[in-house]
């Protein structure tokens, strides 16, 4: 979610006669104003049953309510990372403005490296080896030309091992030391590249110390990730691979930790990035806190994924899902309270059709 804000100042001087001979100037009126017009960008994914991408939609196909209200929409615009073959004919039909790509992917993998915590009955060691080696196949034949990936990971703290880049060696050795327990390569101020053309999130992360005293929880790296994301434009797809995370009640049953989670929650929103979670578990066994990941995948509007015979099948899916998505445009509504969080709820006249969006937006104050 993004809140778009234009500002336009208004001054009109009026000047009087000149002042004459022994007189003081006259004081200059000047008449200010200041108008804000402020627009929040949506995006969200259209499938049909099939999985695919459904092209074509205008602001009128959707229906958007936020808080129980409905709202109308002022624009709907899809983003693909493919090229459509139908012809200029048929991209018109389908309301496409143009027919090469007009989108970029931008992928976080980060992985949860639970083996402290897992116990003798459950060892996810192998799991997140696995892991490693589907996601660097992948890397070699899953991306697109235009995609960046970053590469975090988490144990007792976060470790950024590959900013945003499209060097598959780079890659594929910053994956290989996530799972296997390296520290992060730009940790430290020294190895950071200097600011380019690519993005970075390494420009909007603390180093070294600062870093690990930060982030002595999975839910305030999560945070910071969100937060550094912010400044970068277009939509962030962080491929969560974890076996859940949170706090047991009395009967075993998954809890949030309330301390941090909406913090959590409200920076990934703020920096458009939806999180696909890919259950470590859930070959061997189903925890109660897998839920975190069911959870934080609504709220973002990304996607769990578990009945998968092979990491790389669950990685498959993920990139289907993310070939296109539209970005919908809408004025804020009146009357919600700012610093509230509201929940909303879209959908589209055919409702053979699959919309997945994140489930609500906090409103911030002017």
């Amino acid at each position: 979610m993004t809140i778009r804000t234009l500002s336009l100042a208004l001054l009109c001087c009026l000047f009087l006669a000149a002042p004459g001979p022994g007189q003081e100037p006259p004081p200059i009126a000047a008449i200010g104003e200041e108008i804000s017009v402020s627009e929040v960008l949506l995006d969200a994914r259209v499938h049909d049953r099939q999985g695919h991408a459904v092209l074509g939609l205008a602001a009128e196909d959707f229906r958007l309510e936020i808080g129980g209200r409905e709202v109308p929409l002022a624009s709907a615009t899809f983003y693909s990372t493919r090229r459509f073959l139908g012809g200029e004919d048929e991209a018109a039909r389908r309301r496409l403005a143009e027919l090469e790509p007009t989108e970029q992917r931008l992928f976080v993998l980060f992985f949860h490296d639970q083996r402290l915590e897992s116990g003798p009955d459950l060892s996810l060691t192998r799991e997140l080896l696995d892991a490693g080696r589907s996601a660097a196949a992948w890397l070699e034949g899953g991306l697109s030309p235009g995609d960046w990936v970053a590469v975090a990971s988490f144990d007792v703290k976060l470790k950024l091992h590959a900013d945003f880049t499209r060097d598959l060696a780079a890659l594929k050795r910053a994956v290989s030391a996530a799972t296997s327990g390296g520290e992060g390569e730009l940790q430290w101020p020294s190895r950071r590249a200097a600011p380019g053309a690519a993005p970075s999130l390494a420009a909007g992360l603390p180093a070294g110390e600062a870093l690990r005293d930060a982030t002595p929880r999975i839910y305030d790296a999560l945070r910071l990730l969100g937060e550094a994301a912010t400044s970068i434009r277009g939509r962030k797809n962080l491929v969560l691979f974890s076996a859940g995370f949170g706090d047991r009640g009395a009967f075993g049953q998954y809890r949030p930790d309330t301390r941090f989670h909406a913090a959590m929650r409200d920076a990934l929103a703020r920096g458009n990035v939806a999180v696909f979670a890919v259950d470590t578990a859930s070959r061997v066994a189903r925890l109660p806190e897998g839920q975190a990941l069911d959870q934080l995948a609504s709220e973002t509007g990304g996607e769990v994924q578990r009945q998968f015979v092979s990491f790389a099948t669950a990685l498959e899916r993920i990139d289907r899902e993310t070939n296109g998505y539209y970005l919908l445009a809408f004025a804020p509504p009146e009357g919600v309270e700012a610093g509230t969080y509201q929940r909303l709820r879209l959908t589209v006249r055919n409702p053979e059709l699959r919309v997945t969006v994140r489930e609500g937006l906090r409103f911030e104050g002017p």
